[in-house]
């Protein structure tokens, strides 16, 4: 595995770790219900660099490429916004 494999899969376990902490399925299932994030949610994440990860370190971003945005971010982000059935 190479060093920016290894990064990816470090900032993909650690944004589960996150998103298992301050977004536990019931608490998703209350947001979907409701239509609405908390803003707590939003901070947390945008302290955690979320928002900042397609940014570059130039103008105060991660400077992350495109396939880790996709693989390490908006894979795991989609469960907030994806219906629980069952």
């Amino acid at each position: 595995m190479g060093q920016r494999d290894e990064e990816r899969a470090m900032l993909r376990d650690s944004l589960r770790r996150l998103l298992d902490e301050i977004a536990p399925p019931e608490a998703v299932s209350q947001w979907d219900r409701s239509d609405r994030l908390p803003p707590e949610l939003i901070l947390k994440l945008g302290e955690f660099g979320v928002c900042g990860l397609g940014v570059a370190e130039e103008f105060g971003g991660l400077g992350r490429d495109i396939p880790t945005l996709l693989e390490s971010v908006l894979i795991d982000l989609n469960r907030l916004w994806i219906p629980k059935w069952g």
